[in-house]
């Protein structure tokens, strides 16, 4: 208890304490003695005649019972820990069975598990026959062996009670010489009486079954034959099961696990038939699984849009939702989605530019685009430290601006028009704008250029014959005067 309670806490000393095994199960299975968060697992036995129950814990942990009475397993378990209990051996002419026997531990003693047993149970028998080799073993639900050295009946251990089911399975090939022993009746529920007509029928062969496997890229791949006789195959190349067949016998070869690492998909040509000679053709072909490239894209606006998988395939996408190429990528592949061109009409800028991983499934990736917009702005030129030139772009918004750079608040979208002009200059001075008007074309706009001269004049004349409102003039491409009478008129903006 000592070196247990010590190993406990070098692990816990380590970081996490995690469950770990010393052969008797886990770390929250083991004998926690008088700590107070550990409990007991059992119950109560009834109908026993007589010696030879055994009950177990979690696949580890017996307890011989004797007589009738309450039982109670030494192995104390920790709150929140999964418990089993199973018949591990059964009296003698009788079959005990199991209530309640499963569970988790609740922060306290199990002590409800019921345990049962009546006169009898009924064996399941049969009979082999045409055995010559050694080593033959047969089991009932997978469990419960018995070896058979020569033809003759059988009968399992464990007696079975009405109404259980049965499965009879060959557990271990016969050996020196090989042969090949198939189960009739192998499968059923118990009636009333004991299951006498399962029969196992062996044969010796002299016929083989070989082949041979392509494009395996890893382990894990094994082969049946029959149903049975698994044959673990590690490299390409060629294959033969170590089973001999009778001459006339039927075969069928499959596969039993496919290889995981990496993950392929086998199939089997040429897989069954009869044997009239040994077999030779069946062939075994492996190829990586191949999964989707594609994903979602969210925020397109725009249009033109386009995408490329691993420098090759080209996807242009018009809308957002799910996109997904048409080239599919075997498992452990490298892939590479870019986005080649961004949308225009208008701009925008879709995100990652690039996502790229190791296929392990399908891959799906998240694409967000977002609208792109630019700056208007320019220089100023022939002020001096104290003038200021009030600017206005598209009619709205008005800056004054000083000698040197300047640049609007406003941003406007690729493709979308602009036009600056000057609301007021300083006293005694003219200003200007060249490359004044225009369009966004995807980037910010800074040719604009402003200059200033003295000694300026005004701009004007007469207006005749006018009868109605609304008569608008405009001088430069700006400075827009509106008139709504005859007579003089006279531009604001002087000129030098």
């Amino acid at each position: 208890m000592r070196a247990l309670h010590k190993f406990l806490l070098i692990v816990a000393m380590g970081g996490s304490l995690t469950a770990c095994s010393n052969g008797r199960g886990s770390v929250e299975e083991q004998d926690a003695g008088s700590a107070q968060d550990s409990y007991t697992v059992g119950g109560v036995v009834s109908g026993l005649k007589q010696a030879g129950l055994t009950l177990k814990l979690n696949d580890a942990h017996d307890v011989a019972v004797q007589a009738d009475g309450s039982f109670t397993f030494a192995q104390r378990l920790a709150s929140g820990a999964d418990y089993s209990v199973a018949v591990s051996a059964q009296p003698a002419g009788q079959t005990c069975t199991v209530e309640r026997g499963s569970g988790r531990i609740a922060g306290a003693n199990v002590n409800n598990i019921a345990v049962a047993c009546a006169e009898g149970g009924h064996a399941i028998r049969g009979s082999v026959s045409g055995l010559v080799g050694s080593g033959l073993v047969l089991q009932n639900n997978g469990a419960d062996p018995i070896t058979m050295t020569a033809d003759g009946e059988f009968a399992f251990p464990t007696r079975l009670p009405g109404g259980a089911a049965y499965a009879v399975s060959v557990a271990t090939q016969p050996t020196s010489p090989n042969q090949l022993c198939s189960v009739a009746n192998a499968t059923g529920a118990v009636g009333d009486g004991d299951v006498t007509n399962v029969r196992v029928t062996c044969a010796t062969g002299e016929l083989t079954v070989s082949g041979s496997v392509s494009g395996l890229e890893g382990s894990g791949l094994i082969l049946q034959l029959n149903g049975a006789n698994n044959l673990p195959v590690n490299a390409n190349g060629a294959f033969s099961f170590p089973v001999l067949l009778p001459r006339g016998a039927t075969y069928t070869v499959t596969v039993a696990t496919h290889p995981q690492t990496p993950a392929q998909n086998c199939g089997v040509d040429n897989a069954s038939g009869t044997l009239s000679a040994s077999v030779t053709n069946v062939v075994v072909r492996c190829q990586r699984n191949r999964f989707a490239v594609g994903g979602v894209v969210r925020g397109l606006v725009g249009s033109g849009l386009r995408l490329q998988l691993n420098n090759g395939e080209q996807l242009d996408v018009v809308d957002n939702g799910a996109f997904g190429f048409q080239t599919l990528l075997r498992a452990n592949d490298r892939y590479e989605i870019e986005v080649s061109r961004q949308p225009s009409n208008p701009a925008q800028e879709c995100l990652p530019r690039t996502q790229s991983g190791q296929v392990s499934g399908t891959v799906s990736v998240n694409i967000e685009c977002t609208t792109r917009s630019f700056t208007i702005g320019g220089s100023v030129g022939d002020l001096e430290p104290a003038d200021r030139v009030g600017l206005q772009l598209n009619g709205g918004e008005t800056i004054s601006a000083a000698e040197g750079g300047f640049v609007f608040e406003t941003r406007l979208l690729s493709g979308t028009a602009y036009n600056v002009r000057v609301t007021s200059s300083p006293a005694s001075k003219s200003c200007s704008v060249s490359n004044a008007s225009g369009e966004v074309r995807g980037s910010n706009i800074t040719n604009l250029r402003v200059a200033c001269a003295g000694d300026t004049y005004t701009v004007g004349g007469q207006v005749n014959g006018l009868t109605g409102g609304g008569l608008v003039l405009r001088n430069n491409g700006g400075d827009d005067l509106t008139v709504n009478a005859n007579g003089p008129f006279s531009f604001s903006r002087r000129l030098a």
